[in-house]
Formats: structure tokens, C-alpha cells, sequence
């Protein structure tokens, strides 16, 4: 699994939405209400996975 790169938990990346993934500052916004411990967190996009996100998305 390419996301395995970013450290996020498979529960959060099955409720992540578009907007919470920013390409062009290559993070992902992790809302508190789909985080474990209830915190806003943001995750680098690593250049790896920034193409395939790219792909993804569009």
C-alpha cells in the first residue's frame, strides 16, 4: 500500500475526503474526528507518494 509511506492509519485514510489532501503543500490534513486520539494532525505527502496521490485524485 503506497499510503503505508505517510504513516496514516488505515481507519483515517477510509475517511479522509479530496479536500483533506493538500498537493501543492504535499500534506494531508487529518480532521480530529477521524483521528484516535481526537487532535487535528497533518502528515507529509512524501515526493514517493505525491505522484500516485496525484493519480489518484484527478
Amino acid at each position: 500500500m503506497t499510503f503505508r509511506y505517510t504513516a496514516i492509519r488505515r481507519s483515517q485514510l477510509n475517511k479522509l475526503r479530496i479536500k483533506d489532501v493538500d498537493l501543492l503543500n504535499q500534506v494531508i490534513h487529518i480532521p480530529s474526528e477521524i483521528n484516535k486520539n481526537h487532535e487535528y494532525h497533518i502528515l507529509p505527502i512524501f515526493n514517493y507518494t505525491l505522484s500516485l496521490s496525484k493519480e489518484i485524485i484527478n
